[in-house]
């Protein structure tokens, strides 16, 4: 299976955040969880604070774009763009919670109650698939929003809530990238992996 988010792209692509060693140790780390664990973290972790801030950022930047829109009109293209990218994560993040995440857990079951509860409505390849698209979509909103922001450079002369609008979003953009190189090359992987090991 292809991966979109990975330390490597960020060490290729110097407009991505860099990989921390933190990073490196979670993510050997989550490597060695077991799925449901995995899954949990990710929603704790991850769908808890996306969800959180994406109304905060929205109205952070509503309110910086109204003040600052016609001296920076990137501003504008911004907005626009988190705009896009959050609604596409809330989409994203429903079909994970209602139609992935259950079906996971059902993998982990021993295999005869697998079976049992299996009740699969499409492929999970497929739908894997359809994911780590629009993983990459969402990838390329965040590369559109830092080369707009000038990776995240404050213009000179502007007020607290402009610098802590940048804050946020580079924040954000840190989680995403943490979030989906988690999904995409270990949770992915090892429930397809699961699956076939099943026979489901």
């Amino acid at each position: 299976m292809a991966t979109n988010i990975s330390s490597e792209s960020a060490l290729q692509n110097p407009t991505l955040p860099p990989v921390t060693e933190a990073d490196t140790l979670l993510y050997l780390s989550a490597g060695k969880w077991p799925l449901p664990y995995l899954v949990d973290y990710i929603l704790q972790n991850h769908h808890f604070y996306v969800t959180d801030a994406l109304p905060r950022i929205m109205g952070l930047l509503e309110k910086v774009v109204t003040e600052y829109g016609l001296i920076h009109p990137q501003l504008e293209q911004v907005y626009q763009t988190f705009r896009s990218v959050s609604m596409q994560l809330i989409s994203q993040m429903r079909k994970e919670e209602m139609m992935l995440f259950p079906y996971i857990t059902i993998l982990a079951k021993p295999k005869d109650k697998a079976k049992d509860d299996c009740c699969a409505t499409t492929s999970l390849s497929i739908l894997l698939q359809e994911l780590e698209a629009e993983h990459h979509s969402i990838e390329q909103g965040l590369v559109e929003i830092r080369r707009l922001t000038q990776n995240f450079t404050l213009p000179p002369q502007v007020c607290h809530s402009y610098e802590l609008l940048f804050q946020w979003l580079s924040t954000f953009e840190k989680d995403i990238y943490q979030h989906e190189y988690l999904e995409n090359n270990l949770l992915f992987p090892k429930a397809l992996a699961l699956e076939k090991a099943k026979n489901l």
